[in-house]
């Protein structure tokens, strides 16, 4: 349990340092990444998988086209509303955060 800890507050930390240091691209890759390494171990059945919530913080970190895309790509998770449904207000939180709040 602790190593999962450890791991979560890593990627929060990369999430966080990526969103502010070079925008929305490089999120957006890892979140495919994410994305990707999922549909692999979902596959496989053997490893931990992510959980969702990571693809939540992802999107509303700037991480959206990249998830969006591996919904497209990797047919991943599309038979989950709920969480799409998040997903999709977690970015445009984001974006009217960042529109109309002054940072």
């Amino acid at each position: 349990m602790e190593r999962r800890n450890t791991l979560e507050l890593l990627f929060y930390i990369s999430i966080s340092i990526l969103s502010y240091l070079h925008g929305n691209f490089y999120v957006s890759i890892l979140s495919l990444s994410l994305s990707a390494y999922d549909k692999t171990v979902a596959r496989k059945g053997s490893l931990q998988r992510v959980p969702e919530y990571f693809f939540v913080v992802a999107g509303f970190a700037g991480g959206g086209a990249g998830l969006f895309l591996s919904f497209i790509l990797f047919n991943h998770k599309v038979r989950k509303p709920p969480l799409i449904g998040s997903i999709v207000i977690a970015v445009l939180l984001r974006y009217f955060c960042y529109r109309f709040l002054p940072f």
